[in-house]
């Protein structure tokens, strides 16, 4: 579960990465090429909208343009699609997205001569839609085109978003070769030193994937070093990647510095936070210190809860982004002086709302699936944390079990001695007396302490007693307190001295409880509890 959980985090950081460099390249090639060149009123306003993230009244203006069948230039036209585009990927109309993006690209490839020195930024349409194939085909073709040995940062940048593509497509062999290909760029000036760290880093989740821990390691603390002062994200994600391989190959010591280290830092990104508790609560568990672990289970349960709590879900941003805006779409439409002329637009909006109602639908499913695994594994953790202190309380019990028999062993003595008394003489009867006395006090200081370590036990038991009291309400209050003290892994003998009966008392009640319970002859009454 760890390691899923961490291969979640490094995908965010190779999506950020990727979409940072390759979102990044396209705006500032369509700003650069056409600036100046774009003669259309329209097509200008829909692209200034979109850059200001106003993606309802830019949709529409690209779509009121199609549909008036006005002529445009060329470099309007493909403006026009490309903003369509743009606009249909941010809804997560991905199919609609690449369809535009590529009537962009054949427009401009009869218009440019050389454009494939420009074309790899369609590339995320296709890795939108799983077609990760064909994106590095683009991404290839513009490397051909432009000589990436003479541009470092432009090779380092396309090498990455190939590497990233190939992980996706789980060709993990080839994103290796690709990321290699960054590093080594990279280290040829210090400029280049974040991207080579990121790069290095997303190497050390492919080996840590693989079990390779030995090289993950490595890559690791390389991208630990490189990003400390640059890219506070980085680091932490790798100190993270340190600690958990650390835990996996058995060192438990130096995950545990690792993972304190992050602790100390007091940062607040919740996610990494999440990672850390998760992976102390386990290497405490390691190393035999209950309570710690327990404390930090608890952190992470706690941590889990609120970002559950705090997240949107991916469901009311679509429907955010799909009832109100294609609404007012119909609303202008229908208001068109020719409605001959936007029946086509229409015709785009409907597809667009059944586009959308489907998303809808995919994500409300799989919604409720992950809520579903959310509840079961906040029980696990649960789960978890009471058998931890369950297994503190245990070491305790066997103390009192101990404590027990001494007491009776003290009450043997002092009844030899008061029957010694009666053959003393007087003048040491007083003496003797107050001897007793000073014992009698010692032991009733052990009575408080097992009365309080009673009531530790009784805390610890609740979640079990009425989980046990749900599921079989005949049971008696009595036979629960039996269950929880066969749960600790207790001997009848030791049972026994503690409820202060016989032996073949506590096998008789053990007897009833079976009788009570779904249980077969030869099927262990611990197990069963434990399975409970």
């Amino acid at each position: 579960m760890t390691r899923l959980l961490y291969l979640c985090i490094i995908t965010f950081y190779l999506l950020f990465g990727h979409q940072a460099f390759s979102q990044e390249d396209d705006e500032k090639f369509s700003r650069e090429i056409f600036k100046g060149e774009m003669t259309n009123v329209d097509v200008i306003d829909a692209k200034r909208w979109h850059h200001q993230g106003k993606i309802d009244k830019s949709l529409k203006k690209g779509l009121e343009i199609l549909s008036s069948h006005i002529e445009l230039t060329s470099i309007d036209s493909f403006n026009t699609y490309q903003i369509l585009a743009y606009n249909f990927r941010v809804l997560g109309a991905n199919e609609l997205a690449l369809e535009h993006a590529k009537k962009a690209v054949k427009i401009m490839s009869r218009v440019k001569a050389n454009y494939n020195a420009e074309i790899s930024w369609i590339a995320p349409y296709y890795s939108a839609i799983g077609a990760y194939d064909s994106s590095i085909i683009y991404i290839k073709r513009e490397l051909d085109y432009r000589h990436p040995l003479t541009d470092t940062l432009y090779a380092i940048k396309k090498y990455n978003d190939i590497g990233f593509t190939f992980y996706l497509n789980n060709q993990i062999d080839s994103a290796i070769h690709y990321y290699n290909k960054v590093i080594k760029l990279g280290a040829s000036d210090k400029k280049y030193q974040v991207i080579n760290g990121l790069a290095t880093g997303n190497l050390g989740a492919i080996y840590l994937k693989n079990k390779e821990y030995k090289k993950a390691i490595e890559h690791f603390e390389i991208d630990a070093k490189l990003s400390k002062e640059k890219n506070e994200a980085s680091y932490y994600s790798a100190m993270n990647g340190i600690g958990e391989v650390n835990l996996l190959m058995g060192n438990y010591d130096a995950a545990k510095n690792n993972l304190l280290t992050l602790i100390r830092i007091n940062h607040h990104e919740d996610i990494i936070n999440l990672k850390t508790f998760e992976l102390l609560a386990d290497v405490y568990e390691k190393t035999g210190e209950g309570k710690k672990s327990a404390m930090y289970l608890r952190k992470y349960i706690a941590l889990k809860d609120s970002l559950q709590k705090n997240e949107v879900s991916t469901e009311t941003i679509i429907k955010q982004l799909s009832e109100a805006k294609i609404n007012a779409i119909k609303k202008d439409l229908e208001l068109a002086e020719n409605k001959a002329e936007s029946e086509g637009l229409k015709n785009q909006v409907y597809l667009i709302t059944i586009v959308l109602s489907f998303i809808i639908l995919i994500v409300s499913i799989a919604y409720y699936r992950n809520q579903q695994k959310k509840k079961a594994e906040i029980q696990r953790l649960e789960t978890n944390l009471i058998k931890a202190e369950l297994k503190n309380k245990k070491k305790d019990l066997t103390n009192v079990v101990t404590n027990l028999s001494y007491k009776r062993k003290f009450i043997d003595e002092v009844q030899t001695k008061l029957k010694s008394l009666q053959h003393q003489p007087e003048t040491n009867i007083t003496e003797q007396i107050t001897l007793l006395i000073r014992e009698f006090n010692s032991y009733k200081n052990a009575d408080k302490n097992m009365a309080v370590l009673q009531a530790d036990i009784d805390k610890v038991n609740l979640y079990f007693f009425e989980k046990l009291g749900d599921k079989f309400p005949l049971l008696t209050e009595k036979e629960k307190e039996l269950c929880g003290l066969l749960l600790l892994k207790l001997s009848s003998k030791d049972i026994a001295s503690i409820r202060n009966v016989t032996p073949d008392a506590i096998k008789k009640a053990r007897q009833r409880i079976r009788k009570k319970l779904p249980i077969s002859e030869d099927q262990s009454l611990t197990k069963f509890l434990e399975s409970i």
